[in-house]
């Protein structure tokens, strides 16, 4: 209502084009509805609306005396809430009954619609439909919904009817013309005239012609269908009920086919009596012995059920129903008779041929007891399959005191299970166990140790319940081999699976065997290397294989002999040194192994460098050296040193520092004497307010005057004059005027002075603590320099870039199987290697990111990347013999940069920069020979000469040779693999008449022209001398034809292709020719 209101989107499309002047033409004739209703509608709505000839004279509406009418009403509508509509209970329930009404006259549901104006009058409607099972069929339909459909009959309900007269959306002229012309012969609408006369012009014209036609009223008459003069008048629902059956009030009383009359009220429908009305009035037949039905007449009599006396064949008689057959009957009289195979007498049923013996048997059982059952002499009569069921009177199998078996006496005893107490050979008392049980077997419960004496001389060291076994270490010489094991005592010792001590047997190899000494030797499995006299692919003459493989033939190209050869490599490197490595383990120098020559440099810190190669030295990763009287540093060298912010300790009665420990002393060394006492009562040879040496002038005197700088024998030294310090760190006491000029000499060098006499670093001396705290800085500086600016800003930047690649190259490893199977190997390497550093990468902080080389796995991950750039190139290689050379090289070249990402030096870099340019060559290799174009031109190549070098498989010969050569890949090489390959592209060129490309533009040019159009395969042909034509539509020939090129029979009849015809190929990819019994099979789906 509101987008009607404010949007105006009740106005049709077709509205709004006669109102914008586009031409349209009216309604001139309608052929829907009879003239009763059209002339509502028209002039008011169609000026000039004239009737077909085909809507006059219709039957008219049965049932009722009027085909068009209009009851008027004053009951009030209802506010429904729930979806801000309205409902009329009474316009409802009386519309219901009068379809009702109309049903029985035998009015199909589908003839006859409800419609209404509201949804909620349609709810309303539908719920009570469901009341009456024959409206169902019936369609209930708002005005709105059912434009441009038409029914039968038309049951319209306006529902509007209130105090205040308002009508609503009801002086609508386009909804007051949907809903007067639906009908086609029937139209009956229910509302309150009143307010819809007062509410338009329309509503009054419509009045003015339903009076005229005497079709208004506040009661519709209805008409009894078979008694012509009655009729009824209703105006609300209860007025339906006394013409509930749709006729009238009278009794049928016609005469049915029975000879009865009908007592029913009134009814149009089942005018026959056969259906749902039915006589029901007493039955008058009788049986054949004259006894009268007692059932109603429309019920089928059945079968007499009168009871009778009746004589039976065996002389007896039987009261049985009067339709019962004596013959069939069986006599259950019962009479005595004498059994033949027992002789016992026995009472049966007459009619009982082999009556069973009802006299016990008395016979005894095998088990004693007495059977008792009746007798069976003609079934089992010995016992034989009789089974017992009284309880068993046997006692329970291994029973110790005396108790009775509780099953059937048929089952078998088993061993006794009721609880008793019994004595243990531990002298133990174990309660609540199995009588049957044997004392041997059961553990006794108690955690006592067994301490029984074993045959081999230990003591048992298990528990009292548990088995007794000797569990002592001993040491046993085995007979075999004679080595020595440690095992338990109560093993036998084995060779073959005790002793893993390694094998000292010689096989018949003439080689040790280098297994464990448990394995059986085998020369077949021998790995020892052993050498021929053959030049390799790499130039050197000795070829090393396996022992087990001896007898083998190799290539002197395979990767197997070149890997084994055992000749150093001996290339200088890009670092300066010479490399350490095989040139088997160099793959001929095509990729180096990490350089392993020790650096030994001495850094700053004065530790050297153990780190293979001088090429890049790692920072110092020993512990710090560095410490003062609080506390050390607990960083590796190559991290900055957590400054002291302790008062520093040094001080005297002379001086005293106020500084912090790590900052410059400002205090002076004092040279005052020591004034306390030595252990020996002679005075201190140490300097005022540090560390005493324990060193005494006169004691000591030999050590004390031990030449070192030349000052300690003068005569000056036994007195006061010439003083010592005692050095904490290595503990020596040194001269202290020499000392000084020891640590003042070569000033310009930045390193720890070291003590004259062990090399030791001076470092807690408080003396020299100035000069200690200058060199630490100075070699803090250094280290930081060494480390690049090593600031936690940049590595944190190079490790979350890291982070990130090697994320994405896990996203990519994870699909790396896309390409080949076979790359699984790579991918578990990995994905091992990546999980490590991401976790690394995790716990790592600042002082010790060092242990991660991020340079180096930058570097892998680059070039692992450039990898995965010919990853489509790779999967989709079609020929089967290249791509798995491709393959076989990745393989290799990835497992590689993996093993070495945590250091790959320049060396390793540049080697395997160069052969992932191989790699790409060789994948440019694969897509030319997977090309189709290449194996077109192979097969339309004819050399001119035996001589002419210049064949497209030479050339790719040839460039196979340059590419797996065994040698380094250089640029010269990758040069003229470049001019082979643009040789070989010219002559393909120069070869193919047709691209591959061509052909499927060609294909998909003549394609329109098949069935299934590009999808089409086997429409592509070639005649008998292998020139390619093309059947359309559905690919099967119905007309023959001659070859343009050779003048051969081409085509067929009835999809029959003439002889020497095939499929094209090279054209769209088919196989079979496009009307053939293998290719339509390729349109079932077989599981």
């Amino acid at each position: 209502y509101k987008l009607a209101k404010e949007f105006h989107l009740d106005i049709s499309l077709f509205e709004r084009m006669v109102n914008s002047d586009v031409p349209y033409y009216a309604l001139g004739e309608q052929h829907r509805m009879r003239p009763e209703i059209s002339s509502l509608i028209t002039p008011a709505i169609y000026p000039n609306l004239i009737d077909h000839i085909s809507v006059i004279n219709r039957p008219h509406i049965r049932g009722v005396t009027k085909d068009i009418f209009f009851i008027n009403h004053t009951n009030f509508e209802t506010e429904v809430e729930e979806i801000s509509s309205k409902s009329n209970d009474h316009e409802a329930s009386f519309l219901i009954m009068f379809a009702r009404h109309l049903i029985l006259q035998d009015y199909r549901p589908d003839q006859i619609t409800i419609l209404t104006t509201y949804s909620g009058q349609m709810f309303k409607l539908r719920s009570l439909q469901k009341q009456y099972s024959n409206l169902n069929g019936i369609s209930i339909q708002v005005v709105d919904n059912y434009q441009g459909e038409e029914n039968d009959i038309i049951l319209l309900s306006l529902v509007r009817s209130n105090e205040n007269g308002k009508v609503g959306f009801l002086k609508t002229e386009n909804r007051i013309c949907v809903a007067l012309s639906r009908a086609r012969n029937g139209l009956y609408i229910m509302g309150n005239m009143e307010n819809l006369y007062n509410s338009s012009n329309l509503w009054k014209e419509i009045k003015q012609k339903l009076i005229k036609q005497d079709s208004y009223g506040n009661e519709l008459t209805l008409k009894c269908e078979v008694h012509r003069g009655s009729i009824t008048k209703v105006s609300k629902c209860e007025d339906f009920k006394s013409i509930s059956e749709g006729g009238c009030s009278i009794l049928c009383n016609d005469l049915m086919k029975c000879g009865h009359y009908c007592s029913s009220v009134c009814h149009v429908y089942d005018r026959e009596h056969t259906t749902f009305i039915t006589c029901q009035n007493p039955c008058n037949r009788a049986c054949e012995n004259n006894h009268p039905c007692e059932k109603q007449c429309a019920t089928d009599c059945g079968d007499c059920m009168v009871p009778m006396l009746k004589t039976l064949p065996c002389g007896h008689q039987a009261e049985l129903p009067c339709h019962r057959d004596s013959k069939n009957f069986k006599c259950i009289e019962k009479v005595e008779i004498t059994l033949e195979k027992c002789g016992h007498k026995t009472i049966k049923k007459c009619y009982e041929k082999n009556p069973k013996c009802t006299t016990k048997c008395t016979n005894r059982l095998q088990c004693g007891h007495a059977c008792n059952i009746d007798c069976h002499m003609d079934d089992d009569p010995t016992h034989e399959k009789f089974i017992c069921l009284k309880p068993c009177s046997k006692l329970n199998i291994n029973c110790s005191q005396d108790h009775k078996c509780k099953k059937k006496c048929y089952e078998k005893c088993s061993n006794c299970a009721m609880k008793v107490d019994k004595l243990l050979e531990c002298g133990h008392l174990k309660k609540s166990v199995k009588c049957s049980a044997d004392i041997k077997n059961i553990q006794c419960s108690k955690h006592f140790p067994c301490n029984r004496k074993l045959k081999c001389g230990h003591k048992c060291q298990k528990m009292c319940y548990e088995d007794c076994q000797c569990n002592v270490i001993v040491t046993k010489t085995h007979p075999e081999c004679g080595h020595t094991s440690k095992i338990e005592c109560q093993i036998n010792p084995e060779r073959n699976f005790i002793c893993l001590k390694k094998c000292t047997r010689t096989m018949g190899c003439g080689h040790k065997c280098r297994d464990s000494c448990g394995n059986e030797c085998d020369p077949k499995k021998c790995k020892e290397l052993i050498f021929k006299e053959k030049t390799l692919a790499c130039g050197h003459s000795k070829m090393w294989v396996y022992c087990c493989d001896a007898d083998k033939d190799f290539d002197v190209s395979s990767k197997y002999v070149l890997d084994k050869c055992n000749e150093p490599c001996l290339k200088l490197l890009l670092c300066g040194d010479m490399c350490s490595g095989t040139c088997g383990k160099c793959k001929q120098g095509r990729l180096h192994v990490p350089c392993e020559e020790m650096c030994n440099k001495i850094n700053p810190c004065n530790h050297t460098c153990n780190y293979p190669c001088k090429e890049a030295c790692p920072p110092c990763e020993k512990k710090c050296p560095y410490s003062c009287t609080h506390s050390k540093c607990p960083l590796p060298c190559s991290a900055p040193c957590v400054l002291c912010q302790e008062p520093c300790v040094w001080k005297c009665k002379h001086f005293k520092c106020t500084k912090v420990c790590s900052d410059d002393c400002n205090r002076p060394p004092c040279y005052e004497p020591c004034l306390k006492k030595l252990k020996c009562k002679h005075n201190c040879i140490g300097f005022c307010g540090e560390t005493c040496p324990p060193l005494c002038r006169v004691c000591d005197e030999a050590e004390v005057t031990n030449i070192l700088f030349g000052h300690e024998d003068e005569p000056n030294a036994r007195h006061v004059i010439i003083l010592f310090v005692y050095l904490e760190d290595c503990k020596h006491t040194v001269e202290s005027r020499g000392l000084e000029q020891w640590i003042n000499q070569n000033n310009e060098e930045i390193v720890q002075k070291q003590c004259p006499r062990c090399k030791m670093p001076i470092l807690k001396t408080l003396r020299f603590k100035s000069h200690v705290k200058s060199v630490q800085k100075d070699i803090c500086k250094i280290e930081s320099k060494l480390l690049n600016g090593r600031d936690p800003f940049t590595v944190d930047q190079k490790k979350a870039t890291l982070e990130q690649s090697v994320k994405k190259l896990n996203r990519k490893f994870d699909e790396v199987e896309q390409m080949s199977a076979r790359f699984v190997v790579v991918k578990k390497l990995w994905f091992h290697r990546s999980d490590r550093l991401l976790q690394r990468m995790r716990r790592i902080t600042l002082s010790n990111e060092t242990t991660i080389n991020l340079d180096s796995w930058t570097s892998a991950t680059k070039l692992a990347e450039s990898f995965f750039s010919y990853k489509l190139r790779i999967q989709f290689i079609t020929d089967s013999d290249a791509k798995d050379v491709v393959i076989d090289h990745f393989i290799w070249l990835m497992s590689a940069i993996v093993n070495h990402a945590d250091r790959l030096s320049k060396q390793q870099t540049a080697d395997i920069n160069l052969e992932m340019a191989r790699g790409f060559r060789l994948v440019g290799l694969a897509e030319m020979k997977s090309n189709p174009d290449f194996k077109l031109a192979v097969t339309n190549q004819t050399p001119t000469s035996s001589a002419s070098p210049d064949t497209v498989v030479s050339l790719v010969a040839d460039v196979e040779a340059l590419l797996t050569a065994s040698r380094p890949y250089h640029q010269d090489a990758d040069n003229e693999v470049q001019r082979l390959t643009d040789r070989i592209r010219s002559i393909i060129k120069s070869l193919v008449a047709v691209t591959h490309a061509e052909r499927k533009m060609i294909h998909a040019a003549m394609s329109v022209n098949f069935n299934t159009g590009r999808r089409a395969q086997g429409h592509w042909l070639k005649c008998a001398n292998g020139h390619i034509y093309c059947v359309t539509e559905c690919g099967g020939p119905m007309q023959k034809a001659r070859c343009p090129e050779c003048k051969v029979e081409i085509g067929g009849v009835n999809h029959r292709y003439v002889e020497g015809t095939s499929v094209a190929t090279e054209m769209d990819g088919a196989t079979n020719v496009a009307w053939s019994a293998a290719n339509n099979m390729n349109n079932y789906v077989f599981n």
